[in-house]
């Protein structure tokens, strides 16, 4: 049987707690709830930890970087720390709306074979 979440939300930040906070909220919003949350926290003075553990979900995974790795870099670490079968690329400002799992996947069943959605 495989445990690993459908979708992992992949996502980078660098020194806005309150905006990280208000997008892991936003996501955990999500109608269709397979997935988890990895944060690629771009301050080494790790000021996005205490916005992701406010959450006690444990789909919530923060990750601190050792250096700024800047905004790509950051991504891939997070996509290497990902365990889902499908990635969703989020900055901590991007627009995120409870429907948005569901219509991806929906579009993922309709139009087999796309390597984006």
């Amino acid at each position: 049987m495989d445990n690993r979440p459908m979708v992992s939300f992949c996502m980078s930040t660098y020194k806005r707690p309150d905006q990280l906070k208000k997008q892991v909220q936003e996501v955990l919003g999500q109608t269709f709830t397979d997935f988890e949350i990895i944060i690629s926290d771009n301050d080494p003075a790790s000021s996005g930890r205490e916005a992701a553990a406010s959450f006690n979900d444990s789909r919530v995974k923060y990750f601190a970087n050792e250096v700024n790795l800047g905004m790509v870099k950051s991504f891939n670490k997070s996509l290497a720390r990902s365990t889902g079968h499908y990635i969703a690329m989020l900055a901590d400002d991007d627009p995120v709306y409870p429907e948005m799992l569901s219509v991806l996947l929906k579009l993922k069943e309709e139009y087999p074979g796309y390597g984006v959605y």
